[in-house]
């Protein structure tokens, strides 16, 4: 029997301790926690024999306890991890386990020296889905990977500036939620594929911390085989669906609801090459009572598989920490220590790409040489119903710009000024010269063909300073032409 120890009483030791009801070799003895009288009211629903109100400490101190599940703040997870393993203690700890990989690494060299048993509570890799998926991808069925994408946005009721998730250490929506789309793209090139590369990163600001975020991550492939890219998405501020989807050469997994996965769905592409696979999905789908379907235009068989969960999304990841210090494991074969640190290497190197500041809602960020402005609601807004507003903006770019890196940025504020207002309205500009073209002869034209190139949609503006950023000379060889491009556009200008 291991005797558990909870250290923290929010909602979510509630539904550990719920679950742990449930688990044969799994008994609550302790709660601790900063106030008594909650403390009191956890064992008033859930019975301990002890009760503690010193934040966790002196719950490790008791020899009767075995194990602990931390489920404090984001930023007390690694002390208190620490302290656990040093007391003793096996430690399951709840998602995300720290805020950086120089933390993790400290977990790990603790764990590893003093031989206890550490495990990110990574419930989405302990229910029944998780281990169809698993058996389908060892199989080959889907063919190689080519390419996962990851979603888990929500539209939040705890948006007070009071709430955990505005506080710009431990909160934003990276480590809430994107920590789970993190396990399942680390899961997904763990051991062929080495640190991915931040190829995009994009993201809506609220206050400090970001409310959305959206990376493409481009993994190398160390076999010399095709590299494989991976999105990561997800928010606070927008309800969208909550998928993974993996893409392979012969087929299409998916997955709603990625962090509390019950339904998974297979498309396989039917070919000679794919006869084998479709007779072991056929079986499959007889063992597990899974759905079929044909799409003989398409040349397609889809097949749904809905696997409830054993109990609740928790009891997996108990009954597998259980086993793994029974078995006197110093981590877990399913969370291992190095897939803990991955997972937020991911998340670290997302938000070390966050804007810097944000300018009437604008989200900017300042790298060096590169300004990289984002295209979104709050940009057309204040254009829109600011005359002069790209100069102004320019302004703001260069002092903040000069205040971070203290020296000048070296693109003029009309150079700027008029690469903000061409991808913005780069279809109104167009429009417009397309009418004024003829009348004002070849200039016009040779203006036309040199902005022929942005008539496309951009999501970021990034401006480059002439040696990193091809397109800086063309910008600046318009910016003498900014008045004519003022008139066109109006008080947008």
């Amino acid at each position: 029997m291991i005797r558990w120890g909870i250290i923290g009483a929010g909602n979510i030791a509630h539904r550990f301790a719920e679950s742990l009801k449930h688990v044969e070799d799994g008994e609550l003895i302790a709660i601790s926690c900063r106030k008594m009288e909650k403390a009191r009211a956890f064992a008033g629903e859930y019975p301990c024999s002890y009760l503690y109100d010193d934040g966790g400490y002196g719950l490790l101190e008791n020899p009767e306890v075995d194990a602990v599940y931390i489920s404090l703040p984001h930023g007390l997870h690694c002390e208190g991890a620490i302290r656990a393993m040093k007391a003793g203690k096996a430690v399951l700890c709840e998602k995300p386990a720290v805020l950086t990989t120089e933390e993790m690494d400290q977990i790990i060299q603790t764990s590893r020296e003093t031989g206890i048993l550490f495990m990110e509570a990574m419930k989405t890799r302990f229910v029944p889905v998780h281990r169809l998926i698993s058996e389908v991808l060892e199989k080959g069925v889907t063919g190689q990977i080519r390419r996962v994408e990851t979603s888990l946005c929500n539209k939040s009721p705890q948006r007070a500036p009071d709430k955990y998730l505005y506080d710009p250490v431990q909160g934003g929506i990276l480590l809430d939620c994107g920590i789970y789309c993190a396990s399942w793209i680390d899961e997904l090139t763990s051991g062929k594929y080495g640190p991915p590369e931040i190829r995009l990163a994009d993201f809506r600001m609220e206050g400090k911390v970001e409310s959305y975020a959206k990376s493409w991550l481009l993994y190398k492939d160390q076999t010399g085989d095709q590299d494989l890219r991976a999105m990561l998405e997800c928010a606070f501020d927008e309800k969208k669906p909550r998928m993974l989807t993996i893409y392979g050469d012969q087929g299409i997994i998916e997955v709603p609801e990625l962090h509390r996965p019950e339904i998974m769905e297979v498309t396989l592409s039917l070919t000679e090459k794919t006869r084998e696979e479709e007779a072991w999905m056929d079986d499959l789908a007889v063992t597990w009572k899974g759905q079929t379907s044909l799409d003989e235009e398409k040349k397609e068989k889809r097949y749904v598989f809905t696997l409830p969960y054993e109990v609740d999304d928790f009891y997996g990841q108990i009954k597998h920490f259980g086993l793994c210090l029974e078995q006197g494991l110093r981590e877990s074969p399913v969370m291992p220590l190095e897939a803990s640190r991955a997972c937020i290497g991911i998340i670290e190197g997302i938000r070390d790409r966050r804007p810097d500041t944000s300018f009437h809602g604008i989200s900017i960020q300042y790298n060096n040489r590169i300004v990289r402005i984002r295209t979104d609601r709050q940009l057309l807004d204040f254009l829109d119903l600011k005359g002069n507003g790209s100069l102004e903006l320019a302004d703001h770019i260069h002092r903040f710009y000069r205040d971070k890196w203290d020296k000048e940025l070296e693109i003029s504020r009309e150079s700027l000024a008029v690469e903000i207002l061409i991808h913005v309205y780069c279809d109104l500009v167009f429009d417009r010269i397309d009418r004024i073209v003829d009348k004002i002869g070849k200039p016009g034209r040779l203006l036309k063909d040199k902005m022929a190139f942005l008539k496309r949609a951009t999501e970021v503006i990034d401006c480059g300073e002439r040696a990193v950023d091809s397109n800086r000379i063309v910008f600046d060889q318009l910016a003498p032409f900014r008045q004519l491009l003022f008139r066109i556009l109006g008080d947008k200008a």
